[in-house]
């Protein structure tokens, strides 16, 4: 998770301290978000999703959306 929200924020051109407040938490609640240290609660990954775009597959298993296969797509 913590790669992809940090690039997710990079490219937004954003601060850690910008991010914190668009998800409204504390700079230091998202620091242990973006470094690994703490889990997000179900609440915060649907602001993240919100913000940023990103799905918790995205988020957690750092597959894109786009790229993600859907339920009933055949294997190659």
């Amino acid at each position: 998770m913590r790669e992809r929200l940090r690039q997710a924020r990079i490219e937004r051109g954003m601060t850690q301290a910008e991010a914190a407040r668009c998800l409204g938490m504390t700079e230091r609640g998202y620091r242990h978000l973006e470094y690994g240290t703490r889990n997000p609660s179900h609440e915060t990954v649907q602001r993240v999703n919100e913000v940023f775009g990103l799905s918790y597959e995205d988020l957690m298993y750092n597959v894109p959306t786009k790229n993600r296969r859907r339920r009933g797509d055949a294997i190659a």
